[in-house]
């Protein structure tokens, strides 16, 4: 009997292992970013990428030239799916972060992280406090 359900159990994880990468695993491709940019709360630097969907959620961006990679979980994206396979990111001040990567079979969007959300935040009380950005009407 143990003998059976663990036979069972086996054949389970495998069939499932299998099926997830068979059908969820996209052609990595390549792309090439000018800018320092944050995937998570990880920079990463300037270069070229190797970018990675695992399934509707996973994401790997791996630097092709450095020892450098990111991982990060992502959630199915608004945007459709486009013929040009791409990176999409918000820019914060000065600073990069990946919002979305879009495909030929899915888009999936990153939720924004602490790091952008600190950012947010300076570059709004920079601009509250900054006497250069108000403007005040004379009598």
């Amino acid at each position: 009997m143990k003998r059976t359900i663990a036979s069972f159990a086996l054949f389970a994880a495998a069939t499932v292992a299998l099926a997830t990468h068979a059908s969820a695993q996209e052609q990595p491709f390549q792309a090439t970013v000018p800018f320092n940019f944050t995937v998570g709360n990880r920079e990463l630097p300037t270069g070229s990428y190797l970018v990675r969907t695992f399934g509707n959620r996973q994401v790997q961006i791996q630097n092709m030239h450095q020892n450098i990679s990111a991982y990060a979980l992502a959630n199915a994206g608004n945007r459709l799916k486009d013929e040009n396979k791409k990176l999409v990111f918000d820019k914060v001040g000065g600073q990069y972060f990946l919002r979305e990567i879009v495909s030929t079979s899915q888009a999936v969007e990153f939720p924004k992280s602490e790091s952008e959300k600190r950012a947010q935040t300076l570059v709004k009380q920079s601009v509250d406090t900054d006497p250069g950005t108000s403007i005040a009407e004379q009598n």
